[in-house]
């Protein structure tokens, strides 16, 4: 199909809007899939499968399950018989306790439907990163700079001078025009010099400056390691494509998979310890991310796509009412007392819940707005 060249930028960029919405769903469903293949496993009744919230746009019953498509795109569920959680369809079999219901099973088995979700979005990163490596991962070769931007407040990058939107073009003696030079080099040196005093070259507006800029530290396991409290974009960076055996992509796709995982944890540890949701994305900021890779390629989509779902594990496992991991409470301690919790606390703390994801989400989105647009200082 050919296009004017004043209508194709905006096709393609229309292509790339609905790849990322469809990258969206697909993560929904991997997650209610997970939680949806082990009822089927164990014999757990599910009476509906939703991709998205809210009223029902389309319906679409199979076996003993409607499979809806919602007209919310914030997420979905799986309804599980035996098994109230808010905001999840008619609940009409939640009391249920026949055979089929998620409380007549063993506890090993209501834990594992309860992680099935968390499961299925790390296999699916791993997958993909596996895959990758297998048939090609990009691998940057160069870039003409590292774009700041976020600063983390009273971080080492503001201390020193460095602002958002300032544009590193130089590393001690390193210049990223007439040297080979990457985003994951970078990161690499900053990790490496804990406490240590570096230059850099830095392009603000359209002056030079040379900074010094002493390095901050945190631990990764027992090794202390430096950073700088900012994030980076490459400015136009060059791939070329990374091809590896069957065994070395799984060892590489687990290997980095694992360090996703680390890297988010102990983002989330920072978070709690800091208090502070400055430095957070929203849902904004993850369509515009998502988005953007949709533009490079479906590669790139990919590889975001699996980040995101790995978050979207970890996350979960946060023993809050409205997640996996408030679920995985609730169901323990029900073990150990060996009775249900009564309703009425079920339905305060996941309450409670949702208003604070809906909060956190409304200020969430607030903040993206402002950073996307510049309106901040």
């Amino acid at each position: 199909m050919n296009f004017s060249p004043d209508i194709a930028p905006y096709f393609m960029k229309f292509v790339a809007l609905i790849g990322a919405l469809l990258g969206f769903a697909l993560l929904v469903i991997i997650h209610e899939l997970g939680h949806f293949s082990l009822c089927k496993l164990f014999g757990v009744h599910t009476p509906s499968f939703s991709i998205g919230m809210g009223p029902i746009l389309y319906k679409k019953r199979l076996g003993t399950t409607d499979f809806l498509i919602s007209a919310l795109p914030l997420g979905g569920y799986v309804e599980i018989a035996g098994m109230a959680e808010i905001a999840q369809g008619e609940q009409k079999h939640a009391n249920a306790v026949d055979e089929t219901s998620f409380q007549s099973k063993p506890y090993w088995q209501r834990f594992t439907i309860l992680i099935g979700g968390i499961l299925f979005n790390i296999i699916f990163a791993y997958l993909v990163y596996i895959g990758l490596f297998a048939f090609g991962m990009p691998s940057m070769t160069r870039l003409d700079g590292i774009k700041i931007m976020n600063i983390r407040q009273n971080s080492a990058a503001e201390k020193h001078g460095l602002c958002k939107n300032d544009c590193i073009i130089g590393v001690e003696k390193i210049s990223f025009k007439e040297q080979p030079y990457t985003l994951q080099d970078f990161l690499k040196f900053l990790l490496a010099n804990p406490h240590q005093t570096i230059n850099l070259s830095v392009l603000h507006g359209d002056i030079v400056k040379q900074l010094t800029v002493t390095l901050e530290s945190r631990m990764d396991g027992n090794k202390e390691v430096g950073m700088i409290g900012a994030t980076f974009d490459a400015v136009n960076p060059e791939y070329t494509n990374e091809k590896h055996s069957f065994i070395d992509a799984i060892k590489k796709g687990v290997e980095a998979v694992n360090a996703m995982i680390n890297n988010i944890v102990e983002g989330l540890k920072m978070l709690f310890k800091e208090r502070t949701f400055k430095d957070m994305g929203g849902p904004v900021m993850i369509l515009a991310q998502t988005f953007k890779s949709a533009e490079q390629g479906i590669t790139f989509l990919l590889i975001l796509l699996a980040i995101i779902s790995v978050n979207l594990a970890i996350w979960n496992l946060l023993p809050l009412g409205a997640l996996d991991g408030g679920q995985l409470i609730f169901t323990t301690i029900e073990t150990i007392i060996r009775k249900p919790l009564p309703e009425i606390v079920r339905i305060i703390i996941n309450v409670a819940s949702l208003v604070l994801f809906v909060g956190l989400a409304l200020y969430l989105t607030y903040t993206d707005i402002i950073k996307l647009f510049g309106l901040g200082k």
